[in-house]
């Protein structure tokens, strides 16, 4: 089997590891979990219910790529399952689980559904999920430890010890689409700091220094420009640039700037927060109020870490700190370079503006077969 798509999620490059795989060893493992879950319930009219669950599950994670009988099951984690569950819950979800079917099924015929799925189909889906999972662990396809951290995700702060792996892209997706759908100005604000934190490999201190009138976009090529307000008579690494020479108070620093690639969805995050912010000039990101009002102060570093902290929570993260967040947004973009070096010394000729800038190219449609990125990005499921 073969996953096909129409298109490559903006930002991603192949060099970012993909949530979901569809080796076909892997997809057969899915399947016999699946199938071992429903043979073990034996009334028929209570299996229809669960079979029906498992539909909507698979298809929505792998947006019609799967469905239940060949969907990787035991490679759902704690931050998909929350994200699906969530995703669930999204008025107009049915619609779009029925588009796809009909896209699936060309004789299929577009069925009038609700608006939004009942609390029973919520729970049902819920517990069927739940419960392939633990078939997969049973079967001896993931850890007791990794079943019991995506059904039972921990909701309260974890050592930094007990993180089982690095930081990566997909957690970063599942945190920016867990703000975004909570429609605030908390929620376009949060989303805009993961973006600037994993792509630009920010430190804390420079996130915070950022300012309104620190950012130069160039639309051509659709770089950001941030100055970091880092100052050094060196030029540093990391991707760092000397600018214009700016005079500190004793009047030997020279200021350095950062070129940010950043996917379109980042900068209509930026868009998003700046509207609601407004655009003068002062802190870049601000703390706000439950009513919504954006107070116009820095934040503080204490501040950063609650929302890491809360978002990690709602999206069903592993609790991270900002260290191994940036570690491992700079461990992504070195993959990134890597991929680019290579393409280079193969086709003997520069690299393709799309592996700079976070483009999309050609041939990218191909490299993502049998990979599926979720969840999808909130600039995404706004079109």
């Amino acid at each position: 089997m073969s996953a096909e798509f129409s298109a490559f999620p903006s930002g991603q490059l192949p060099t970012h590891a993909a949530d979901f795989t569809l080796d076909p060893a892997e997809v057969a493992k899915g399947g016999a979990a699946a199938s071992s879950y429903l043979r073990s319930i034996k009334d028929a009219d209570a299996r229809k219910p669960t079979e029906e669950a498992l539909e909507i599950v698979a298809l929505l994670m792998s947006n019609g790529v799967c469905d239940k009988s060949d969907f990787p099951w035991q490679q759902v984690r704690s931050h998909h399952a929350q994200a699906a569950l969530s995703l669930l819950k999204q008025e107009g979800t049915p619609s779009r689980v029925e588009s796809i079917r009909c896209q699936r099924d060309q004789n299929r015929r577009f069925q009038p559904v609700p608006t939004t799925y009942s609390t029973t189909q919520l729970q049902k889906a819920r517990s069927s999920l739940h419960r392939v999972l633990m078939e997969c662990r049973d079967l001896g396809f993931i850890s007791e430890l990794e079943c019991d951290r995506t059904i039972h995700p921990p909701k309260t702060k974890m050592s930094r010890s007990s993180r089982l792996k690095p930081f990566n892209y997909g957690e970063m997706r599942a945190l920016v689409a867990t703000s975004a759908r909570h429609e605030s100005a908390a929620g376009a604000r949060d989303s805009l700091l993961f973006y600037l934190l994993f792509h630009g490999a920010l430190k804390l201190s420079e996130l915070l220094s950022l300012a309104v009138q620190d950012l130069l976009f160039d639309q051509e090529l659709q770089l950001l420009t941030l100055c970091t307000g880092k100052t050094t008579k060196r030029a540093p690494k990391n991707g760092k640039r000397p600018a214009k020479k700016s005079k500190s108070a004793n009047g030997s620093a020279i200021a350095y700037e950062r070129v940010v690639p950043l996917p379109n969805e980042a900068l209509i995050a930026l868009e998003d927060w700046l509207e609601v912010r407004g655009a003068e000039d002062g802190p870049l990101l601000c703390p706000t109020k439950k009513s919504g009002r954006v107070e116009q102060r820095r934040m503080t570093g204490e501040e950063v870490r609650t929302i890491c902290q809360k978002r990690a929570v709602q999206a069903g993260v592993e609790f991270f700190t900002l260290e191994d967040l940036r570690k491992g947004a700079l461990a992504a973009q070195e993959s990134q370079q890597d991929a680019a070096s290579a393409e280079q010394a193969y086709n003997g000729a520069s690299v393709v503006p799309s592996a700079l800038y976070g483009g999309q190219c050609e041939d990218e449609a191909a490299l993502v077969e049998g990979r599926i990125y979720f969840p999808y990005m909130s600039a995404q499921e706004r079109n």
